[in-house]
């Protein structure tokens, strides 16, 4: 999934990128999306402090039902947003 401020969301789907039909995503509601992948049980606490500091963070997410999930979180023009 790719979060971008002023775009609608858009999703990787067997290698091919499609957007999600809804609203284009603003500042708010992407750092809401992106802050819940950072408060999730698979990225500690030294992970946070490294994108705090450097604004940029890559980490995998494992779904138990899904698959590995690689992400990388970053700071773009004063707001967050990520993609995998």
């Amino acid at each position: 999934m790719h979060l971008i401020v002023g775009a609608m969301p858009i999703i990787r789907f067997h290698g091919d990128l499609h957007t999600v039909p809804s609203d284009k995503l603003n500042s708010e509601q992407v750092r809401i999306l992106c802050t819940s992948l950072l408060e999730s049980k698979q990225v500690d606490e030294k992970q946070v402090d490294e994108f705090e500091r450097n604004g940029y963070l890559c980490f995998g997410l494992i779904h138990p039902e899904l698959e590995y999930f690689h992400v990388t979180l970053y700071r773009h023009r004063g707001s967050m947003e990520a993609a995998n």
